[in-house]
């Protein structure tokens, strides 16, 4: 089962770096995001078919990672799913015209080789789908404040810094996501579809809307 998972996990990181190439593309011919008026940035996305493109590859990705989540260790996952930061920069420059440098080069190569080494040293046996409560509610409060926190910390820096600040949220409210949708697995492999009336639910879709 954690081969499948691995398996599914893989497909997730193609799926989601070409979502994330398509929606690039579509969001710079997009009018400008604006957190005053969300719905109306919404909209303006999606009018670009580059990003509704990306959005529809991106739902497929959730699902394989959902999938994947349910079936191996969240930590294994999340480090093939990281590893896919060489397929987008191979896509990025064969087919969406960005220029890639040796050093970035260099760097997706060292990210790819500390990605395997980790994979490859990771315990497999036991089971990977207990946690903490106490401990998964401070985990999850502190990160969703730190994430709504750079969302929304603009005057902290220049414009460009602000972008890295958005990124950064966004990874780790993903995280977040990610953290709550293995709780859920558990919970709906112990309960069923009864599993899913969870307040797990309530914080992956927060992290999941903000971070977009």
């Amino acid at each position: 089962m954690i081969q499948l998972g691995i398996l599914l996990a893989l497909l997730c990181a193609f799926a989601t770096n070409v979502g994330f190439l398509l929606k690039h593309r579509g969001a710079c011919a997009a009018p400008d995001v604006s957190l005053r008026h969300p719905l109306r940035s919404a909209v303006g996305l999606f009018r670009s078919k580059w990003f509704a493109v990306g959005m529809l590859v991106a739902l497929v990705a959730w699902i394989f990672h959902v999938a994947a989540l349910a079936l191996a260790p969240l930590s294994l996952v999340q480090a093939v799913i990281a590893g896919g930061l060489v397929f987008l920069t191979v896509l990025a420059e064969r087919f969406f015209g960005c220029s890639v440098g040796t050093r970035q080069w260099l760097g997706v190569g060292l990210t790819a080789l500390g990605l395997v080494l980790l994979a490859i040293t990771l315990p497999t046996g036991g089971d990977h789908s207990s946690f903490s409560l106490a401990g998964m509610i401070a985990f999850e409060s502190v990160l969703l404040a730190l994430g709504t926190f750079l969302v929304l910390s603009k005057k902290l820096g220049s414009h460009e810094h602000h972008g890295v600040m958005l990124g950064t949220a966004a990874g780790i409210l993903f995280g977040v996501s990610d953290v709550a949708i293995k709780a859920l697995t558990t919970s709906v492999g112990g309960a069923g579809v009864a599993g899913m009336i969870s307040p797990w639910l309530v914080t992956c879709i927060a992290a999941s809307v903000i971070a977009f």
